[in-house]
């Protein structure tokens, strides 16, 4: 996979998508200075300068759905820090734990061009913080944090990317057993979620993880499914899901 670094840049998937054109596909650009970085939903990814890891890869012209690249894009960061001795788990749809805390986030736009489709997944990793301030060490954590040691960013990344790519070229043939084995790292399968579902706040249990990324959720007595644009899970860390 070419790669492209960037000094500093206010977001790698913003400047992949002003710059999808010149971009080949199965790049990434990383940088590890993000000053801008965004999350689902509008929110922001805060990083520390030189210290953590911010990176898109750009896939052009592909068959894969948003939910299969945000599966494979998680369970490769799983396996990434399986690599350091972390066991982590995956907080759907796309947030990386390790003890409940949050150590990397991750991002899928979809991106027209020309009646096709093409896609930036973009991740933040928390590589070698040191320290958190009070309103976010009990939510988030850091490579450094969990081995207390510092981590080459450049070796992280390549993990990944090894990692990342492998599943990619075998998901066609291996979609079933990809699916199983992010299942196994999801902290919310089989556990009571709360959750806004059509306007209202709902209670249910999380049944399954469907091949198109959505939930199946037992709600009262009728089973629903829900979709990455639907749900909103609640008191995960006070409930301890």
């Amino acid at each position: 996979m070419k790669r492209f670094y960037l000094d500093s840049i206010d977001s790698t998937n913003d400047y992949c998508k002003k710059n999808l054109s010149f971009l080949p596909s199965f790049c990434v650009v990383y940088t590890f200075n993000q000053t801008h970085g965004k999350g689902r939903n509008q929110r922001t990814w805060v990083s520390v300068p030189y210290q953590n890891l911010s990176f898109s890869i750009v896939v052009k012209k592909t068959i894969a759905q948003p939910a299969s690249l945000s599966i494979m894009a998680a369970l490769a960061m799983i396996q990434t820090l399986k690599h350091f001795q972390i066991e982590a788990q995956i907080k759907w749809p796309n947030d990386i734990l390790i003890h409940k805390k949050k150590v990397c986030g991750i991002l899928i736009e979809a991106i027209t061009q020309d009646i096709q489709s093409n896609y930036v997944i973009g991740i933040g990793l928390n590589v070698n913080t040191t320290f958190f301030d009070e309103t976010l060490k009990k939510k988030a954590t850091s490579l450094f944090l969990e081995l207390n040691k510092k981590i080459s960013l450049k070796k992280v990344l390549s993990i990944y990317l090894k990692k990342w790519h492998k599943l990619f070229v075998s998901f066609k043939k291996n979609k079933d057993i990809i699916l199983q084995e992010y299942k196994k790292y999801s902290c919310v399968l089989h556990q009571k979620i709360e959750f806004e579902y059509q306007g209202q706040f709902c209670n249910g249990i999380v049944l399954d993880i469907l091949d198109d990324g959505s939930l199946l959720v037992q709600m009262n007595n009728k089973k629903i499914t829900i979709n990455y644009g639907e749900v909103s899970l609640k008191n995960f860390y006070e409930e301890g899901v």
